[in-house]
């Protein structure tokens, strides 16, 4: 048994993990649940699916050809910089909203919301900020 495809072996074994371990906590919590038991499900076959594609020569070939198309690459790109954008302004919009929640109420609940929101935003505004710095230079 060799295994061609180590990305997809490693994200099979985990997904098989992650199924096991919840099949085991709901055994052992006694609250095994329609729900429980279709996440399982769908846990084992996506890394089964995942597992058998590694250990598959043709299969990984496919996946490794699929992975270096440049057009998955630009939209893979395309679509991470999006949701980056989208969750940088949703953060913020979402902190001009605790604010205004606490200037309407003070209650200081919403100062707790509002500095998390703020560290996440702020991290991402760093980030940002790094990033462009590191590729500009590279280019």
């Amino acid at each position: 048994m060799k295994i061609y495809h180590k990305k997809n072996f490693l994200e099979g074994a985990f997904l098989l993990g992650l199924g096991a371990a919840n099949l085991i906590a709901d055994f052992l919590r006694q609250d095994f649940t329609l729900k429980g038991g279709i996440l399982c499900g769908v846990l084992f076959l996506l890394g089964g699916t995942l597992l058998a594609r590694s250990l598959s020569k043709a299969a990984s070939r496919r996946d490794r050809i699929e992975d270096m198309d440049e057009r998955n690459q630009l939209v893979r790109l395309k679509s991470g910089s999006k949701a980056f954008a989208i969750s940088q302004t949703l953060s913020f919009v979402l902190i001009l909203g605790c604010v205004a929640a606490y200037a309407a109420t003070r209650n200081r609940d919403f100062l707790g919301i509002i500095v998390g929101l703020g560290l996440a935003w702020g991290i991402s505004a760093i980030t940002d900020i790094f990033t462009f710095f590191y590729y500009e230079s590279r280019n």
